[in-house]
């Protein structure tokens, strides 16, 4: 069941460039036909249908519950928004620099991987400083979704292109050293931990797959692994938004809509509803509800 927010990505490949083929080691880890049937949406969720919650956008993206608002993203239309329950939505910050992705650190400041090829963090005092630009000599590209650890770990991905070599898969470790931890990514998109902090998820946007990773005390990451392939369906939608519930399940945009898989990557149901989602987020004043960021809105889903 899910009970609480979960611990903490981009315009359609026409859109963004088309990333080049890349050799992989990656198995797919399961195909439809071998699927199980799947349950109805109405075992995960209240309903079938979403909820608008804002419009008026360009593409939404990123969504982050905080501070009792829902904070999300415009990537095209260069800004950060706020928008309280039953409420319209604010400019929290524009221009800002093409956000894609939100999350929040150890100390409760809003971070966010920025199109433009940044990580930034807002202090407490407004301002914005830059914590993230370069891996080694290498400029960052375009910085796309994050997940922290609970010692102040930063994860993040980046999308690839700008005619930079960045691309994949990175750290901020607690010192703020930016160190590159797997660049074998098409298009790396979203990122989640798991509850123990112990898995990391990371979606190929390119590729179509969620791949899992195991995660060192120190924050480096092994034993890379497909956890669930897509790369077959046909329905509209991406691997590009993902989230783990405080119970391990595992939601993800994909094609067809947000899929629920179990912490052992088979598929429980699929919100169909939700097709073309770009993120995913939980929140809520009692954290049962998924905020979907889907082209030039933002919608709901009451969680049972």
């Amino acid at each position: 069941m899910f009970t609480t927010a979960a611990t903490i990505a981009l315009l359609a490949l026409g859109q963004a460039g088309a990333q080049p083929e890349t050799k992989s080691a990656d198995k797919p880890a399961q195909t439809t036909e071998a699927a199980a049937p799947l349950a109805p949406v109405t075992s995960v969720f209240e309903a079938a249908e979403l909820t608008l919650v804002a419009d008026g956008c360009t593409f939404t993206e990123g969504p982050l519950w905080r501070d009792g608002k829902l904070f999300f993203c415009d990537l095209a239309g260069d800004a950060i928004y706020a928008v309280a329950p039953g409420a319209k939505k604010e400019v929290f910050r524009k221009p800002a620099s093409r956000p894609a992705g939100l999350a929040t650190d150890t100390q409760g400041r809003l971070l966010t991987a920025h199109f433009a090829g940044l990580v930034t963090r807002t202090e407490k005092d407004g301002t914005v400083a830059t914590i993230a630009e370069k891996a080694g000599e290498e400029k960052l590209a375009r910085c796309n979704d994050l997940a922290v650890r609970p010692d102040g770990v930063i994860y993040f991905t980046d999308f690839g292109g700008r005619n930079s070599k960045s691309k994949g898969l990175y750290r901020i470790d607690a010192a703020g050293a930016v160190t590159s931890l797997d660049a074998d990514y098409q298009a790396a998109n979203g990122v989640a931990l798991s509850p123990d902090h112990k898995t990391l998820y990371v979606n190929d946007y390119g590729k179509q797959l969620v791949i899992a990773y195991d995660v060192a005390a120190d924050g480096g990451v092994s034993n890379r692994r497909v956890f669930a392939d897509f790369s077959k369906e046909t329905a509209e939608g991406r691997c590009d938004g993902i989230k783990v519930a405080p119970d391990g399940r595992v939601v993800t945009t994909a094609p067809g809509g947000v899929w629920v898989l179990t912490p052992g990557g088979e598929r429980v149901t699929l919100l169909q509803h939700a097709e073309g989602a770009s993120n995913i987020a939980f929140g809520g004043e009692d954290g049962r509800t998924l905020f979907i960021t889907r082209a030039d809105c933002v919608w709901s889903a009451r969680l049972k």
